[in-house]
């Protein structure tokens, strides 16, 4: 059985550009087969053009028994930006950025490119012993700088009812918008309606529209393609619903928390 986990990591201010982050990660972690050393510990990292490659490694005490060691790497918005596992080699070969074989320092280097989301990004590490044993070791997040101008996105052509009549039951209507950004559409982190009663007070919560081809939230969103720019959103209103002309304000915001213009939309519930 494994020994229960101890981590900590001496935290220093680490500004990388382009080059191998130091080995700054202070691991205590025993398994069966092996133990590590340290992980590598990030804080920050910035893209450099003349050096487009962030090196990671695993550093162990003992590991005669590992067969493997691998990490994955997710972005900030919680997909993951490598297609196949990203594995670290202790075999001295420079292509990987390992410098002595054998001495129990797993290393690989792992593109960063300026079309990369700025934000916060998760690395998890494992390791496969000779038993096929798969253990995940531990995960650090760091914040990356793409070094490209952060724009805020663009809202545009509102689809959205006039007036809305309302039954004894619920009424159903259906709202989009078009959402552009210079910095791709993964870089908008929410896209919103904030609605304001006749009387001009609001609740301060907001609806969130989706670009999910109306798969996500359930019920569907009303979405017709997933990401192609357009969210939606099917709101459904109470007969209990004040009546009058209701506002409503629809804004983006990326993941630099800039906003994007407004568009506000008179409605007439009756």
């Amino acid at each position: 059985m494994n020994k229960k986990i101890y981590i900590s990591f001496v935290l220093f201010i680490l500004i990388l550009n382009g080059c191998e982050p130091e080995l700054t990660g202070v691991v205590e972690t025993t398994y069966n087969s092996y133990r590590i050393k340290s992980l590598t510990s990030i804080n920050q990292y910035n893209y450099n053009p003349l050096d487009t490659f962030l090196t990671i490694n695993v550093e162990f005490v003992t590991f005669d028994q590992v067969s493997s060691v691998y990490s994955n790497i997710y972005g900030p918005d919680q997909k993951k930006i490598n297609i196949e596992k990203i594995f670290l080699y202790d075999n001295g070969n420079p292509n990987n950025a390992d410098q002595i074989s054998g001495d129990g320092k797993f290393t690989n280097r792992v593109p960063f490119t300026d079309d990369l989301l700025n934000g916060n990004y998760l690395i998890e590490y494992y390791v496969s012993d000779k038993s096929n044993v798969i253990n995940k070791i531990g995960q650090e997040t760091f914040l990356y700088n793409n070094g490209r101008t952060n724009i805020p996105p663009v809202i545009s052509n509102l689809t959205s009812p006039d007036t809305i009549t309302l039954n004894s039951s619920f009424v159903y209507e259906f709202f989009s918008v078009q959402v552009e950004d210079s910095n791709g559409l993964g870089d908008v982190k929410d896209v919103y309606i904030q609605s304001y009663r006749p009387d001009g007070t609001t609740s301060g919560i907001t609806t969130s529209l989706y670009d999910d081809g109306g798969l996500v939230i359930t019920p569907s969103s009303g979405d017709q393609v997933a990401g192609d720019g357009i969210y939606s959103l099917i709101v459904s209103l109470p007969h209990t619903t004040t009546k009058g002309l209701w506002r409503f304000v629809f804004r983006a915001i990326d993941r630099g928390n800039k906003l994007s213009n407004e568009i506000s939309h008179n409605i007439l519930v009756q």
